[in-house]
């Protein structure tokens, strides 16, 4: 008795409909492309694609598969409970364990809801540094009990604050999808990882992703079209094939800037984070050892602007004495502050009152951290705190005291401590650390000493990923602090070869603070070789190419008129060439071609480079097409 005929969703052989030139033989045969139909209707999709897509043919088989768990009592959802209780997991880089977290009830049942609904693809958690969103986050996959109506098979977490390179993430993702399903294979050796998902989005096993950190991947500038929009073409490609392909990934989001590049897309939601209510931050400071009143604590909370961040920061400031008294130590530190004061001021204001209650190796430890973006284990610490207090090894009883200190700091929740492998590592908020590495910049001799360890040893400071050139980073800035222009100019030629680093490992922002750094020195000696102000006009020319590639258009222009003004004759060409760049990416088409031709005419002038002239005539006959194709 026949049953039924299994069908080819995507074609045996070439020329049968919806024939995949991609697919192997063993995929082309495998259960994924296969359809159980009757006979009459395999013969109509073997005959005809037309009215029969592969997307039409995988909804077609997905209904019939729910009604068949339907009948058979099979529910097509996990359990009602903590999420990684049943699903493979894989952390590329850990997310904050906060056992001082207050959960937010309304925010959390949202976020349950949206998971419930296999709908929704995307959900972006949006909120101001310290906010606490990956906290959120943490705590809803490590701790809420929900039902997860999607038959995902896998969860992923990638921090970008730690990693940002985005190949790099979907190397990894594809990596877990070859952990979760054996039978998928894709030859990451010789093919892009994009161009994989793409190719192979709806055979793979569903998973839930969170993505941390997106902001050091968007656009910052607060203006135009471009805010919030992601600087690298490839994640917006990966997250479209996520919202738009008919399969029940769901992707969490976290960033302080909106996801513009999604906000019109079928199933993407958006939850932002608002300050902490008066009892929801009374709590917190009553989690993190602050006692007293519940209404000095909420008086407290609404000074400084239920702001989860800056309330541990309180918290971890107040002296032993004043922990019954909270109101009194806030009356301390903001003896001639206002309530009307800008948020930034209250922050900073509270960050050097603390900064100043910590003894010397709290603070060394708080530097030290600083200079690095993703986690660190003690033994880094081990060689670089003492550097930074003045000494020159940990002696036995301080390597103790070391570990005391960092399990205090990471009680306040000031410093986060995860698990690498088999040990602790240890990382600071990134507001914290940013406070701390201005401190640390601003002290000479504690400066100079981070840069001989940096420079001399980065290999024994435990740094992984992206994050090895920011000691460098750290070391030129400070360097350049001090007026020590030789020494810095050493790490661009030898360390980042002449900015080539930043453009080979995808760094704009990085390559920004660089030559930023370098043009904010009011004297820029001849050490390029080319005489003061040809070098000058080096690190202005870098300035202003990742302020073009960032977005960051105002900048740029100011930098050209600055260029423009120093520069005669030849040396124009570089000018004229970024104004036309700008131009284009403006779409001012006509400005476009006006300043490649200004740079064609400087460069036929003599003495500038023949790439300058073939630039032009590029950048012309590009500005030229759009113009064709807007009239």
């Amino acid at each position: 008795m026949s049953i039924g005929e299994a069908a080819h969703v995507r074609g045996r052989k070439p020329g049968a409909p919806r024939f995949d030139h991609d697919m192997s033989d063993s995929e082309r045969r495998s259960i994924e492309n296969a359809l159980w139909l009757c006979r009459n209707c395999h013969g109509k999709i073997d005959k005809d694609d037309a009215p029969y897509s592969v997307e039409k043919l995988y909804e077609v088989r997905r209904k019939a598969e729910e009604q068949a768990r339907l009948r058979q009592g099979v529910p097509d959802s996990l359990p009602a409970a903590p999420l990684l209780n049943h699903l493979p997991q894989c952390w590329c880089h850990e997310t904050t364990n906060d056992e001082t977290f207050v959960r937010r009830s309304a925010e959390s049942q949202t976020i349950g809801e949206w998971l419930g609904d296999s709908a929704v693809r995307i959900v972006s958690i949006i909120g101001i540094g310290g906010a606490g969103k990956t906290a959120l986050v943490g705590h809803w996959l490590r701790m809420e009990t929900v039902e997860c109506h999607r038959a995902v098979r896998g969860l992923f977490y990638w921090s970008f604050y730690v990693n940002k390179d985005v190949d790099n993430f979907l190397r990894r993702l594809l990596r877990f999808v070859e952990e979760v399903d054996p039978t998928q294979d894709f030859h990451l050796d010789r093919d892009d990882p994009l161009a994989i998902l793409e190719r192979r989005f709806t055979k793979l096993p569903p998973l839930i992703l969170v993505l941390d950190g997106l902001e050091v991947l968007q656009e910052a500038v607060s203006e135009g079209k471009a805010y919030g929009t992601f600087i690298d073409a490839k994640l917006r490609d990966f997250l479209q094939l996520v919202a738009y392909v008919g399969s029940p990934w769901l992707c969490v989001i976290t960033s302080r800037f909106p996801i513009t590049d999604l906000e019109r897309t079928p199933g993407a939601k958006a939850l932002r984070l608002d300050r902490l209510t008066l009892e929801e931050g009374a709590q917190l400071l009553a989690h993190n050892g602050v006692l007293g009143t519940d209404a000095d604590r909420r008086e407290v909370t609404q000074y400084l602007e239920g702001h989860p961040l800056v309330l541990r920061v309180f918290a971890a400031s107040i002296p032993r004495e004043r922990r019954i008294t909270p109101r009194q130590h806030l009356l301390h530190v903001f003896h001639d502050g206002d309530a009307n004061d800008p948020f930034r001021d209250k922050l900073e204001r509270l960050l050097n009152f603390y900064s100043a209650s910590l003894d010397d190796h709290q603070r060394a430890i708080l530097q030290g951290l600083s200079i690095f973006r993703s986690p660190v284990p003690k033994s880094t610490l081990e060689i670089i705190a003492p550097v930074l207090v003045g000494e020159r090894v940990v002696q036995e009883r301080e390597a103790f005291a070391l570990v005391v200190d960092l399990n205090r700091l990471a009680t306040s929740g000031l410093v986060v401590r995860d698990r690498r492998g088999s040990e602790d590592v240890y990382a600071c908020h990134p507001i914290v650390r940013d406070h701390f590495r201005l401190v640390l910049l601003a002290e000479g001799g504690k400066s100079q000493a981070a840069v001989d360890m940096l420079t001399s040893r980065p290999d024994d400071l435990g740094i992984e990923g992206a994050s090895t050139i920011e000691p460098l980073l750290l070391a030129c800035e400070a360097l350049l602090l001090a007026r020590d222009t030789r020494g810095a100019f050493e790490i661009y030629l030898t360390r980042f070869g002449k900015g080539r680093v930043f453009l080979t490992r995808g760094l704009p922002r990085e390559g920004k603070r660089f030559y930023d750094a370098v043009l904010a020195v009011s004297a820029i000696p001849t050490l390029l070789g080319r005489g003061r102000d040809l070098d000058r006009a080096h690190f202005r020319n870098g300035a202003i190419y990742f302020d073009i590639l960032l977005g960051e258009y105002a900048d740029a222009a100011d930098l050209i008129q600055d260029e423009l003004g120093h520069a005669a004759g030849s040396r124009t060409a570089s000018p004229h060439l970024h104004a036309a760049r700008l131009a284009f990416c403006q779409g001012e088409y006509a400005s476009a071609v006006d300043s490649a031709d200004a740079a064609i005419r400087a460069k036929l002038q003599g003495g500038a480079r023949a790439l300058l002239h073939a630039q032009g005539l590029y950048l012309r006959l590009k500005s030229l097409l759009a113009l064709g194709l807007d009239t």
